[in-house]
């Protein structure tokens, strides 16, 4: 397996997707303190505070662990899919300045692999004639 390699603009996605994951589930951890606090009575309401508070702050806690593994995840499948774009749009422009098809070349973990290979078969078939 690949080492993951970290650019900028990979630790700006990764920030950027972890901190909207974090600021969604605050905003529903606040709310879920504010429905509980309207709903219970108020001696039932203090009774359970403490429970309420560290529940809460353990729902966080296990939120943001979650968030950044998410994002982790959303990052690596994200680039299998949209890695190769730019090398084939930079290729079929060649292609279309020489007027010479070449094969399109991805990585053997790109998602779009199948797609390509068929691409490519045609490039071979229309090479041919």
């Amino acid at each position: 397996m690949r080492a993951l390699s970290f650019s900028k603009p990979k630790v700006m996605y990764l920030v950027n997707m972890f901190l909207l994951f974090l600021v969604v589930f605050m905003t529903v951890q606040v709310l879920m303190y504010l429905i509980s606090k309207s709903f219970l009575p108020y001696q039932v309401f203090i009774d359970a505070k403490g429970w309420i508070v560290k529940t809460t702050f353990l729902v966080i806690i296990e939120t943001g662990i979650m968030s950044f593994i998410a994002a982790l995840l959303c990052m690596r499948y994200i680039h299998q899919v949209m890695g190769p774009v730019p090398r084939v749009i930079e290729c079929l422009g060649s292609m279309q300045e020489k007027a010479c098809y070449t094969e399109i070349k991805v990585r053997k973990n790109d998602r779009l692999k199948a797609l390509f290979d068929a691409f490519n078969k045609i490039l071979a078939d229309k090479n041919r004639s």
